[in-house]
């Protein structure tokens, strides 16, 4: 039985699918999101698939290379509001599914990137946001 998450998910070759993968649904369906992103995001990719090996309990590939990610703070040059962050989670999700992770470990990982993305949010609640 696999112990982290990235070892449930499938390790490096997952993880380096799930990141791209991410960027492409961005890409494809996800103009505000994809509107922070620059032209070309292959380091962008990179960067997201290193963070998420150390984060899903792999290798810790990004905090070896730059050091702390500091997502709060590199997060902060865009406007990230509730619907921002609506729009990230489902991308992810939609990755998720499209990479063929397993159901049960797609709502596990949902219930930790919630957090997460919450985290990001930068703008304040409005009316509407519910």
């Amino acid at each position: 039985m696999a112990d982290t998450y990235y070892d449930r998910i499938g390790g490096e070759q997952a993880v380096r699918l799930v990141a791209d993968g991410f960027y492409d649904t961005v890409d494809e369906s996800y103009p505000r999101l994809a509107g922070m992103l620059p032209a070309d995001t292959t380091v962008t990719r990179r960067k997201l698939f290193l963070y998420l090996c150390g984060w899903l309990g792999g290798p810790q590939l990004y905090t070896a290379r730059y050091g702390h990610p500091r997502l709060r703070m590199r997060h902060l040059p865009f406007a990230i509001d509730e619907d921002g962050v609506r729009q990230w989670l489902e991308a992810m999700e939609v990755t998720l599914r499209r990479c063929e992770v397993e159901a049960a470990l797609i709502d596990e990982l949902m219930a930790l990137f919630g957090p997460l993305a919450h985290h990001m949010r930068n703008q304040p609640l409005s009316a509407t946001d519910s």
